[in-house]
């Protein structure tokens, strides 16, 4: 007997039903339950985006990009110091990449950056979001702006999938819609 395939949305609905619940008690929870599960992801997301850019033949000094990444999540709670530590760590990587003796130095600069500030800044953003006014306030505004995200995803998804007729950006995601867009927005809107 041949194997039968879940289709995708079964598998990103699963993982979202156990998934979701736990990020939202830990974001509930705050403090630093909250900080090291951003941290986690912040890794995670890195890795993913390095080998991605692995795949495209960059080399890039993983473990700066990790340590680089510390920082800027922590500047959201700790500025002073975050950034002290972010300029030491850029300096390291430019002295390291620029006395390299390799013709592709600047691209390895460029991607090791991006990768080590692009994705904890976001996560920064939304560690300020749950530190700000008191407990609840605080909470409250980043759930909301994760119900805003989370339905932006569902309603373009359903909608473009429904709907869709006209591409909105063909040569960089041929399956994203106008539909999908506009349904997107409207999906937002309804969870705020």
């Amino acid at each position: 007997m041949g194997k039968t395939r879940v289709p995708e949305i079964v598998k990103r609905v699963a993982t979202a039903l156990v998934a979701a619940p736990v990020f939202l008690f830990l974001m509930w929870m705050g403090g630093w339950y909250f900080v090291l599960t951003l941290m986690l992801l912040t890794a995670v997301i890195q890795l993913e985006i390095m080998n991605m850019l692995d795949m495209e033949g960059m080399i890039i000094q993983k473990t700066m990009a990790l340590f680089l990444g510390v920082p800027v999540l922590l500047m959201a709670i700790i500025p002073e110091t975050a950034w002290l530590f972010i300029l030491v760590l850029l300096l390291a990587v430019f002295l390291i990449e620029t006395f390299s003796f390799s013709n592709s130095g600047w691209n390895r600069l460029m991607a090791v950056t991006v990768a080590g500030i692009m994705v904890p800044a976001f996560f920064s953003g939304l560690l300020m979001l749950r530190n700000y006014g008191d407990n609840a306030t605080g909470f409250i505004i980043t759930f909301t702006l994760l119900l805003m995200v989370w339905a932006n995803d569902i309603f373009a998804f359903f909608g473009g999938k429904s709907m869709g007729k006209h591409p909105l950006a063909p040569r960089i995601s041929p399956s994203k819609t106008i539909e999908g867009f506009i349904w997107g927005v409207v999906g937002s809107f309804i969870a705020l």
